[in-house]
């Protein structure tokens, strides 16, 4: 399931970066604990991870809600807990979050997060090899 949703999750929000190995990706985050799912009635709702912790602070990245389950607050519930219990251990907690997603960010403001920097990626592809050169 987590990786069908970490798969739907990319598609949606990184359409143009290359698809990493889902299964390999999540089986790391379930072995360092890092993966977290909202389950409500024994019925999986949501996902969330905790990734790039530091001596003082965590993230939390990789929310996703299937479409069926959206518009139920469980996003917000999820994202709500997660930050709670991680604040317990850390001194901040931030949310990695696509800040063109203006539904996603009112919620988070909400829930007490604000926008503090955006960034931007930038792919590089390899140098053509000699052969390709010659051609």
């Amino acid at each position: 399931l987590l990786v069908d949703w970490s798969r739907a999750f990319h598609r949606e929000a990184a359409p143009a970066y290359p698809e990493p190995d889902f299964a390999r990706y999540v089986g790391l985050r379930i072995e360092q604990g890092d993966a977290f799912v909202w389950i409500e009635n024994g019925q999986p709702l949501g996902m969330a991870a905790r990734a790039r912790r530091t001596t003082r602070g965590v993230c939390i990245n990789s929310v996703y809600t299937p479409p069926e389950a959206r518009g139920l607050g469980v996003a917000t519930a999820l994202v709500a807990t997660l930050t709670r219990d991680l604040l317990s251990t850390a001194d901040f907690c931030v949310l990695f979050t696509d800040l063109e997603n203006p539904t996603a960010n009112r919620l988070y403001q909400k829930i007490g997060f604000r926008p503090v920097r955006g960034f931007t990626v930038h792919w590089f592809a390899p140098p053509p090899s000699a052969d390709t050169q010659r051609q």
